[in-house]
This record gives C-alpha cells, structure tokens and sequence, in this order.
C-alpha cells in the first residue's frame, strides 16, 4: 500500500513525498525489494547517486525481479559520480542478468564515451537500439559518438531518426552538425 503510494507521487514529480512513502512501505516489510528500487530510483532523480546505490544492492539482496534493473541503476550512479570502472562492472552484470536489457546497454556506452573508447562505446548504442528500435536518447547519443569518430554522415542519419522519434534536442544537433 505505502510503496503505491509513494509511486503515485513519483510518478506526479512529487520525488521528496515518495521517498518518505517508500520509508514508510519499508518501515512495514524491511524486505520488500521493490521498495528498495524504487526508492534508489528516486534518489538517483534528486542526485543522491551515493545513497541511491546501497538501496539498488539490497533490492538485489532480496530477491527483485528484475536485477537487470537495478545492476543498471547502480552502474549509473556510479557514471554519475566518476566511478567508472565500477560503472562498467555493474553494466556487465546488469548484461549478464538480462542480456536484452537496452538500458544496461546504453548506461554502458555512455561509460564508454567517457573514457574516450568510441569504438565500444558505438557497439554498445547499437545494441541498445537492436533491443528497443525507438530509443531515442540511444539514436542521440550514438550520432555523438559517430560526431567523435568523424562520421558526420552516420551522426546526421543518427540525428534525424532521435528527431523523428520526438527527442526535441536532436533539432538542435542537426542546426549545428548537418548543415
């Protein structure tokens, strides 16, 4: 009940007002894995990366349903503060969780580009977009990556699909890369 509630107003940007929902939901079951994720999940919105990931750990730790999941949200916590060896780590486990996860993928690839490893990280957009054809911000931030190995082209054609497929900043890549 508490764990609806607390998605109710996540899902009404009311992230601050979920988060206690989800201390209230495991106030009442300590193990209730879900709660666990969807909490990490909300931190994770606000910036708090560190205390996002022990909660993605212990949703793993009692059993949740998708470990993909939550290996990828750990993995972008980790991106997002720098840690990208550990990053990588957590996107090959969320991989060898569920090895069509697109987001894994794609949390992979933006660790990639980090590092400069363009090559890598172009596999890993591609297969994110093999598993979910309108992945828009993934056709966006390949056509990056085709920009860094200076395939204008490839990033142009990249660009376009993000557009026709809603993604608002692809305008404004092809003002500026597809003249």
């Amino acid at each position: 009940m508490y764990n609806n509630k607390a998605n109710c107003y996540f899902k009404m940007d009311s992230v601050y007002k979920a988060i206690e929902g989800y201390n209230e939901a495991l106030q009442v079951d300590s193990t209730y894995a879900m709660s666990y994720y969807n909490r990490a999940t909300a931190l994770q919105q606000i910036g708090k990366y560190r205390e996002a990931i022990p909660d993605y750990k212990k949703a793993i730790v009692y059993n949740f349903d998708n470990p993909s999941w939550a290996y990828s949200g750990i993995c972008y916590s980790q991106y997002s503060l720098g840690d990208y060896k550990a990053a990588l780590i957590n996107a090959d486990k969320a991989i060898n969780a569920k090895n069509d996860y697109p987001n894994a993928y794609f949390n992979k690839a933006m660790v990639l580009y980090s590092q400069k490893n363009y090559s890598a990280s172009l596999e890993n957009y591609n297969k994110a977009i093999k598993y979910n054809p309108d992945y828009t911000s993934a056709y966006f931030n390949r056509a990056l990556v085709k920009i860094a190995l200076a395939d204008t082209t490839g990033a142009c054609n990249d660009f376009s699909k993000s557009s026709q497929l809603g993604y608002e900043p692809a305008n404004n890549a092809i003002k500026i890369y597809c003249k």
